[in-house]
C-alpha cells in the first residue's frame, strides 16, 4: 500500500482553512508526583493511601522552595485530610502533620491552602 504525501493524519484528514488545530504540548518534567492512577480491582485500601501520603510527603521533603502554584496547593492541601483519614490509629493524623510541617518549612501562603485545611488547622481564613 503506498502512502499518500503531504498526508499528516492516520485517516487522510487535511484541515481546511480556518480549522483550529490543537496546539503541541511541551515536553514538561512531573512537578509532582502522581497520585495512584491504576486503583487496585476493589478501589483504594489502606495501603495505596499510604503509599501516596509518604511519596507526597518525600517530594515536598526534598523540594528547597514551594513547588506548586497556587491551585496545585490548594489541591494538595485538600486531599490529604481524606487521604489520611482512610489510615487508622492515629497514622494518618501522624502523616498529615508531617505533611502540614513540610508546607510550613517552605512557607506555603496561609490564604493559598484549601478551605478544609485552614479550618483543620485553625488558620484563620
Amino acid at each position: 500500500m503506498a502512502r499518500a504525501s503531504g498526508i499528516d493524519d492516520l485517516f487522510g484528514h487535511v484541515p481546511q482553512a480556518g480549522e483550529l488545530t490543537l496546539a503541541a504540548q511541551p515536553d514538561e518534567p512531573a512537578t509532582a508526583p502522581t497520585l495512584l492512577i491504576r486503583v487496585p480491582p476493589g478501589g483504594h485500601t489502606r495501603d495505596t493511601i499510604r503509599v501516596d501520603l509518604l511519596g507526597l510527603i518525600a517530594f515536598v521533603r526534598a523540594a528547597p522552595t514551594l513547588p506548586w502554584d497556587a491551585r496545585d496547593l490548594r489541591f494538595y492541601s485538600g486531599v490529604v485530610p481524606y487521604m489520611a483519614e482512610w489510615l487508622k490509629n492515629g497514622e494518618g493524623d501522624a502523616l498529615m502533620a508531617e505533611f502540614k510541617a513540610e508546607l510550613d518549612r517552605l512557607g506555603a501562603p496561609d490564604d493559598q491552602v484549601a478551605p478544609n485545611w485552614r479550618k483543620l488547622w485553625a488558620i484563620a481564613a
